[in-house]
């Protein structure tokens, strides 16, 4: 009897851990992230080229004022800063008009969110503002991410670009 109740007993085990190999979290995989974007433009004042992103209102403001000065868009105060992560993007100063920023992708891995950008540049003879600008960008991801990578990628020179 005793002989039966511990054979019953290692099958019982056995498939405990059977159960528990089967229902394991499947390894993270990397899922893209919506990117939204809040506002765009030229002229930024940033001379220099930053990336950066905030989650709560305490940062916004500050990294606001130092992306762009005083103006704030209107619709950045209908996010919810509690359940979203603000993506901010400057490229620096440029010579010319023409340039500007754009987001490719965004995703999520274990380690954070992953930016990809990129640098759009005006093509060599097109007409072009004659002023020194900031290209910049400001977007919004559905989450709190504590850890935020910008990669850039870079485009062909402007003239290999296809039409």
């Amino acid at each position: 009897m005793s002989k039966n109740i511990c054979i019953i007993a290692v099958l019982l085990v056995t498939l405990a851990a059977v159960s528990a190999e089967e229902f394991q979290e499947p390894p993270w995989e990397k899922r893209e992230v919506p990117f939204y974007i809040i506002d765009q433009g030229s002229y930024g004042i940033a001379n220099l080229g930053l990336q950066g992103w905030t989650t709560g209102n305490s940062n916004l403001l500050y990294t606001w004022r130092l992306l762009m000065g005083q103006r704030m868009p209107a619709s950045i105060f209908d996010i919810d800063l509690d359940n979203h992560t603000i993506i901010m993007i400057s490229l620096g100063s440029r010579p010319t008009g023409g340039y500007s920023v754009e987001v490719d992708s965004v995703w999520e891995n274990e380690q954070g969110l992953t930016v990809h950008y990129r640098e759009i540049t005006p093509k060599r003879g097109a007409m072009v503002t004659q002023a020194l600008t900031a290209p910049y960008l400001l977007g919004v991801v559905p989450g709190q991410f504590m850890q935020v990578q910008f990669i850039r990628q870079d485009l062909p020179a402007a003239d290999d670009r296809p039409q």
